[in-house]
Order: structure tokens, then sequence, then C-alpha cells
């Protein structure tokens, strides 16, 4: 038993000592940079083999089947190689992950204008209320884009194959909505400043109002 917590106790230490940066400082590495980050998962499978993580400073994507432990709220060390995935920052392969403790989830940041739905929020938990489906009343599909507005502007839901919201019935009325925002855009290759989805991981995601 004592051999075992000194184990324990020698893990948890050389994992401390590991030097990482801030998630801001990894997205703005060279894409083929191996970068290494600490921060909290936002999501687990719900979105299959990819990862949202994010810390105080930016939030980031991280792609591989090596990542399937990695639960919602988990905090994360994380070592990879940047890339470009669509203008996503995205962290693939990723070489060394190690799940530190599991903690509450940062508090998602309420966007009030689809203008400001951009590079600022990438990665990162979001909140936008008072918003409708434009296809109310039916059923959530995989690997499908939804339109939903808000103060009378469109912006992009998008449902993950295998997500648990496959077959729930999309709400007719107005409700508030939080996620995870991701980009897809293939050109151009990089600075692109639309393909913005909001990732939906469950039914709590939605939350019916009457307002």
């Amino acid at each position: 038993m004592i051999k075992q917590i000194l184990l324990s106790v020698s893990c948890l230490l050389a994992v401390s000592s590991v030097k990482s940066q801030d998630i801001a400082t990894a997205r703005n590495a060279a894409v083929g940079t191996t970068v290494t980050f600490r921060g909290v998962s936002l999501n687990g499978p719900e979105l299959s083999n990819i990862r949202y993580i994010q810390d105080a400073t930016a939030g980031i994507a991280i792609y591989g089947s090596n990542l399937t432990s990695i639960q919602s709220g988990d905090s994360v060390l994380i070592t990879g190689t940047m890339t470009n995935y669509n203008n996503l920052a995205e962290i693939t392969p990723v070489s060394s992950m190690s799940v530190l403790a599991n903690v509450a989830l940062p508090p998602a940041q309420l966007i009030t204008t689809v203008s400001d739905i951009s590079e600022q929020y990438e990665s990162e938990l979001v909140r936008l209320e008072h918003c409708t489906f434009a296809n109310g009343g039916a059923t959530f599909a995989g690997n499908t884009n939804y339109n939903v507005t808000m103060g009378g502007q469109t912006f992009q839901v998008r449902i993950s194959a295998g997500s648990p919201l496959i077959g729930e019935v999309i709400p007719s009325g107005v409700v508030n909505l939080t996620g995870i925002l991701s980009q897809y855009c293939f050109s151009p290759a990089t600075g692109c400043t639309s393909g913005y989805q909001l990732l939906l991981r469950t039914i709590n995601d939605i939350e019916s109002t009457s307002s």
C-alpha cells in the first residue's frame, strides 16, 4: 500500500513538473509545432473523437481515437502537434494525455448578437439566448446543420454523428442554447471569418423559455 501511495505521489509530481503554456499561446503556434497545455474538457463522447479544451485564456480542439477516456469536466494535460483543420485550430496527433482531475466547467460566455460570433470564441463554451430553429417540430439527425435565428440574424447549429440528440424533437418555441463554438471553412485555407457552428452536446444544452 505504501509503495502504491508513493508511486501515485511520484506520478503527480512528474505531471506537475511538466512545462506547459496557456491555450492562447498554443493557438498562436505555427502549424507543425509541438505544444503542451492544460485545460478543462468541455465535452465527452457526445462529439465522437474530438474534445474541446478551454482554460482562462482560450479554447482549442484536440482530436484522436486515443482521447475516448476524456469526459466532460476532466482537467487534462495535453501534448500534441498544432494543425489547421478547415480553419479550426486543432491538436492532432495527441502524443501525450493525462487526466488530472474532474472539475466544474467554465461558465458559458454570453453572445448577444450573431455578428459577435467570431474567432475569439472558437472552441469555447458559449450561450445564445432567445433563439428559434427554422424547422421546429422535426427531429434532429446526425451530421446535420440547422439554421437558427437570434435577433433577426441566422447562425448554424451542428449535430454530430452519434450525438445523443439524434431523434430528439427540434424545439418549435424560443430557446436558450449553450454549446461549443467550432468552425468548418475550407476556403480560404486560412484566415476564414465564416463557417462557425454551435455544437450542442446533450438535451441539457437546450433550455426552453417563455419569452
